[in-house]
């Protein structure tokens, strides 16, 4: 391959994800993982290509916009905020309704549908749920971590009060949705852990 070639590959593989991703997505996208290195070299000589470097706020992104590249942490906060004031997580279809195409803050930079949910991939602090609505990383409806979280989530979405090893079946049908499958739930540390939330 010419070096044309591949930033041409490049370039189409951003705009198709609406000229900016996060760069593991992006690498997944070009069935590039195990040539990473070579890639991200790639990417930083070629001069159309703009990076924004991991932070406490951002997982590593690529674009082919600056102004998407300025833009993202202003997006990323008012969708916090947003997520915040609501106090759960949000359908696609109702934070898309709420920002997609309008002015992004003092930026001037208005997102497009294609672009969105891009942006929103490369915040650390935002983050698509098993259910596939979005809220804060740190919600355990939105990224439930142990035992406790994941009988949250399944208490929370039957609605109605269940035996300890229904809890734990649908928390193993939860690990699969989550790709954590090779965890096995044991129903005695599901009622362990049920007595000594006070969510329960």
């Amino acid at each position: 391959y010419a070096v044309s070639d591949v930033f041409s590959r490049f370039a189409q593989t951003l705009q198709g994800a609406g000229a900016i991703k996060r760069e593991d997505l992006l690498l997944d996208a070009l069935e590039a993982k195990k040539e990473a290195a070579q890639v991200i070299f790639l990417l930083y000589i070629g001069d159309q290509f703009i990076n924004q470097r991991e932070t406490v706020d951002f997982h590593p992104f690529w674009a082919s916009k600056k102004e998407y590249v300025d833009s993202a942490l202003e997006l990323h906060r008012l969708v916090q905020s947003h997520l915040q004031k609501q106090k759960r997580a949000i359908p696609f279809e109702e934070l898309k309704r709420a920002y997609v195409g309008k002015d992004i803050g003092d930026t001037g930079v208005r997102i497009p549908l294609s672009t969105f949910s891009s942006f929103l991939e490369t915040s650390k602090h935002i983050m698509q749920g098993y259910d596939r609505s979005w809220g804060l990383r740190d919600w355990p409806e939105v990224n439930p971590k142990g035992i406790k979280d994941k009988a949250y989530v399944a208490l929370k979405n039957t609605g109605k009060p269940l035996h300890f090893t229904q809890v734990a079946a649908l928390i193993a049908e939860l690990q699969e949705v989550l790709a954590k499958a090779n965890k096995q739930v044991l129903p005695q540390t599901v009622h362990n852990e049920l007595i000594k939330d006070e969510r329960f």
